[in-house]
């Protein structure tokens, strides 16, 4: 299912003439059948009501809408309906697979919901996706359709059934033995490739079972609701289908490290393309496997069920039944599904969540800005803290377009360049202060208590793409100091520091990275082998790094001239600049055993933290490097401007840059800033049933519209 409430998606054209008013009360559905399952040009079906404790059993079909402009006829009780294209092909692959199983033709029942839902009367659109929580469970099977070249299906099919065979081999011999799960695995998969005469990690079976996982019926907001919610669930393509659940642990097992670092160089290659876009299939399989930890195998379930079930407690035992308790989780793991309606970001995970925790009925009357509003505020009324306000898309930027009735502190959902991240720092302590919200008209204001501390005083935007290097990016953040340095440089904050140590610390500092060697000469060596720095700001780079030291400039000379002729001279450049650091107390010592040559890997684990450190950077939207009035550098959203204030908002990990917008402010975005991450602009203050003690002058009610 893509969005069942997606009214642009018109996927009949007589609904008046299909659809009677399902009552309620009654709580009725409707089924679809064929109305025969032999294979005919045209589909012919049947609409049934029925009320759902009532209802035959009956399979809930899960497919991707597909185009509205690309449609077929289809005839549901003789009227002609106009189905999109992919509708139609999942409806025909059915039919075949029900033929084959229904050799009496007796009747199958099927939920589909571009056909059993009325796409053009809103309120039963919201009345049936809240049934929705009880329309999958009660499936006897959820039909996954996926399109895909029947040959290519065949040949993926068959893999998974060779893993499947492992996975039976291991779960007899793990009763027994102590050796990693790993270990077990790899020895099964020989076992089997001896068996069959087929290899396993074959790089070009592997490749297309990437391309599999690869498909975009993956990537669907809603598919997290239909795998969490089927008793059971199987994936039809072409002519094959395969278990759901021993498909989602195969593909846990595919990511285990020790299993793919041991297997050889292309077979490597080829399981690290199927798990290369993890943040889709990792949650579906983490959903599923909570899913099956915590529930035990009844008597009823098949000999491949109770294998994934006694499977994923091998596998990962250490799961937690809350692993999406909460809409900010759910959030969190969902940024990069995607949604043809983008409300469904809301309302395709309210089934997912305890009663209690929902944080708004779907309602395909409100508009989008209004949904992420509501939604924002029930989850801060219910945990009377902030927290919503570091999802993923909050603040904005003036150059564009805005979400009608959207207040800067809620976020905007469908915006995928501003993403939240977890952060360990503790910015604004820990107040248990609640939030006011209140409506003037239809603006959504909430007021909270924080200080200001201080203005922007320069800043270097720069706007944030999936296309921009980090290297890159960093690079346009030296210049800006380069330019600066004759202003920053009289600020006490700064030139207490070395600049350097100061731009690491934007970076690193909520991810309790050391500032060490190791770290150093990956991190500045790169920047000097840049082609854009001339001898003068090369001489610049060097000199503010750390205080000159006797013969530092002919330690310059010397430098440049090994770059010209010798790259690899510039390990030993970088271990020179780091003795001088370390002389001058700016380094850490290197601690951690990690920061060393990886053999497996073949890299500098130094370049791994520094491109994932940068790449979190990137998602976040810090594209801007700024210095304040009062000697702070940081990174801003690519938005942030000249005169925008730094504010601490008590109870909240991150400072945050905010606009003034008359008598309030906007909420421009959250700010990396060392020296204000860990506590250090709120240090003194306390409070006490709701009063502060002398400190209370720095504090104040920041209203955010």
């Amino acid at each position: 299912m893509q969005s069942p409430g997606h009214n642009a998606t018109a996927a009949v054209t007589a609904a008046s003439l299909l659809y009677s008013p399902l009552r309620r009360e009654s709580r009725e559905i409707r089924l679809i059948t064929f109305e025969s399952l032999e294979k005919e040009p045209e589909l012919k079906l049947r609409l049934h009501v029925f009320s759902l404790q009532d209802a035959p059993k009956y399979k809930a079909v899960s497919y991707v809408w597909g185009s509205p402009s690309n449609t077929k006829p289809i005839s549901v009780n003789d009227a002609t309906v106009h189905a999109t294209m992919n509708l139609h092909d999942a409806l025909l692959e059915i039919r075949a697979s029900l033929h084959k199983s229904h050799a009496d033709h007796g009747a199958a029942y099927l939920w589909v919901d571009a056909l059993c839902i009325n796409q053009e009367d809103t309120a039963e659109k919201n009345h049936q996706v809240a049934m929705m929580q009880e329309i999958y469970p009660e499936a006897e099977e959820v039909v996954m359709w996926v399109r895909f070249d029947s040959t290519k299906a065949d040949t993926v099919f068959t893999l998974l059934e060779d893993w499947a065979l492992a996975m039976h081999i291991i779960t007899r011999a793990s009763a027994d033995k102590d050796d990693p799960i790993a270990d077990l695995l790899r020895l099964a998969l020989k076992a089997v490739a001896t068996t069959t005469e087929r290899d396993p990690f074959e790089t070009s079976r592997v490749n297309l079972l990437a391309e599999f996982v690869h498909n975009e019926y993956w990537k669907r907001i809603w598919i997290l609701q239909e795998v969490v919610l089927a008793t059971r669930g199987r994936i039809l393509a072409g002519s094959r289908s395969f278990s759901l659940d021993m498909f989602s642990v195969i593909w846990i097992s595919m990511c285990d490290i020790p299993l793919v670092k041991s297997a050889a160089e292309e077979q490597r290659q080829a399981l690290t393309s199927v798990t290369a876009e993890a943040v889709h299939v990792e949650v579906r399989g983490l959903a599923q496997m909570k899913r099956l930890r915590h529930s035990a195998p009844s008597a009823t379930d098949s000999e491949s069920e109770g294998l994934c079930g006694r499977m994923l407690k091998l596998w990962r035992p250490e799961l937690s039944a809350d692993s999406y308790s909460d809409i900010s989780g759910l959030l969190e793991q969902t940024q990069d599904f995607s949604a043809t309606d983008p409300r469904d970001r809301i309302f395709a995970l309210q089934s997912l969540l305890p009663e209690d925790r929902r944080v708004l009925a779907p309602d395909y009357g409100l508009a989008e800005g209004e949904v992420y509003t509501r939604a924002t505020i029930s989850e801060i009324e219910r945990t009377g803290t902030l927290r919503p306000i570091s999802w993923s898309g909050i603040g904005f930027n003036p150059n564009e377009p805005r979400l009608v009735g959207l207040p800067s502190w809620a976020p905007n959902l469908s915006d995928k360049k501003n993403k939240r991240q977890i952060f360990t720092c503790e910015a604004g302590g820990d107040f248990p202060l609640t939030p006011q919200i209140s409506r003037v008209d239809t603006t959504a204001i909430l007021r909270h208590k924080g200080v200001v501390c201080g203005k922007l005083r320069r800043v270097r935007a720069v706007e944030v793409d999936s296309v921009l290097r980090w290297d890159s990016l960093i690079w346009k953040w030296v210049e800006f100091m380069y330019v600066n340095w004759g202003e920053m440089r009289n600020m006490p904050r700064i030139s207490s520091t070395s600049w350097v140590k100061t731009l690491f610390q934007c970076l690193f500092s909520d991810q309790g990275i050391p500032f060490s060697g190791n770290i150093f000469r990956y991190f500045v060596v790169s920047m000097i082998s840049r082609a854009e720095l001339d001898d003068r700001s090369l001489t610049w780079l060097l000199r503010t790094s750390i205080r000159p030291s006797p013969g530092f400039e002919q330690v310059i000379l010397s430098a440049r001239v090994a770059l010209m002729r010798n790259e690899s001279l510039l390990s030993p450049l970088g271990t020179i600049l780091e003795a001088g650091l370390r002389n001058d107390g700016v380094l850490e010592e290197d601690k951690t055993p990690g920061y060393q040559w990886n053999k497996v890997s073949g890299i500098w684990n130094e370049r791994d933290m520094v491109n994932n450190s940068c790449g979190i950077v990137l998602q976040q939207g810090l594209g801007s490097i700024f210095f304040s009035d009062n000697g702070f550098v940081g990174l801003a959203p690519s938005g942030a401007q000249e005169g925008d204030s730094i504010c601490i908002l008590l109870g909240h990990p991150t400072p945050f840059i905010i606009r003034p917008k008359g008598d309030d402010w906007e909420l421009v975005g959250w700010a990396r800033i060392p020296g204000m991450m860990h506590g250090e602009m709120i240090e003194g203050l306390e409070a006490s049933e709701g009063e502060f003690n002398q400190e209370s002058s720095k504090v104040e009610t920041i209203s955010l519209v």
